[in-house]
C-alpha cells in the first residue's frame, strides 16, 4: 500500500523556475488542445475578452488558465518564439533597407533633405553596429574572465578541503 498522497491538479501545473527546459516542455506538452488554441488566440489578441472569444472559452476560464504556471510558461515561450521570428524577418529585410537608403543617398535628383536623412541613417546604423560589436567583444571577455576566476576559486577551495 502506498503512503503517497495523490498529486493535486494545482501541483501538477506548477512550474519550478529551477526546472530544466525538458521538464518545462513536458509541462507545456500537458496542455489541452483548447489551451493551446487559447495561447494562439492570446498571441493575436492579448486582451482576455477577445482572446477568450477567439479561443471559444469563457473569460473566467482563460483567466484561470493564465494563473497556471505551465500555461503561463507556454504562453511566454510562444511570445518569445513570435518575437524571434519577427526579428529574423527584420534582419532579412535589413539588406534591402540599407540598399534603399544608399539609393536615396546617391540619387542626385532626390531632395537634399532626403539625401542627408538617408546618409545620417546609414551612419547611425554603422555606428550602432560598431558599438554592438564592441559590447559583444567586451562581454565575451568578461564572461571568459569570470569562468577563469570561478575555476581558480573552485580549484582553491578543493585544495583547502583536501588538506
Amino acid at each position: 500500500m502506498s503512503t503517497l498522497a495523490p498529486i493535486s491538479r494545482k501541483e501538477r501545473n506548477r512550474v519550478n523556475p529551477d526546472e530544466t527546459p525538458g521538464e518545462i516542455s513536458r509541462a507545456i506538452e500537458e496542455l489541452s488542445p483548447q489551451q493551446e488554441g487559447a495561447i494562439v488566440a492570446l498571441l493575436s489578441d492579448p486582451g482576455l475578452t477577445g482572446a477568450a472569444k477567439a479561443a471559444g472559452v469563457g473569460k473566467a476560464i482563460l483567466w484561470r488558465w493564465m494563473q497556471q504556471p505551465a500555461f503561463r510558461e507556454a504562453y511566454r515561450h510562444a511570445r518569445r518564439k513570435a518575437v524571434e521570428q519577427a526579428r529574423a524577418r527584420q534582419q532579412q529585410a535589413s539588406g534591402e533597407a540599407v540598399e534603399a537608403l544608399r539609393e536615396v543617398m546617391n540619387d542626385q535628383d532626390a531632395p537634399h533633405a532626403s539625401r542627408v536623412s538617408a546618409a545620417r541613417t546609414v551612419l547611425d546604423m554603422a555606428m550602432q553596429a560598431t558599438n554592438e560589436e564592441e559590447i559583444d567583444k567586451r562581454l565575451a571577455a568578461l564572461e571568459a574572465r569570470a569562468v577563469r576566476k570561478g575555476a581558480q576559486r573552485w580549484g582553491a577551495s578543493r585544495t583547502a578541503f583536501a588538506g
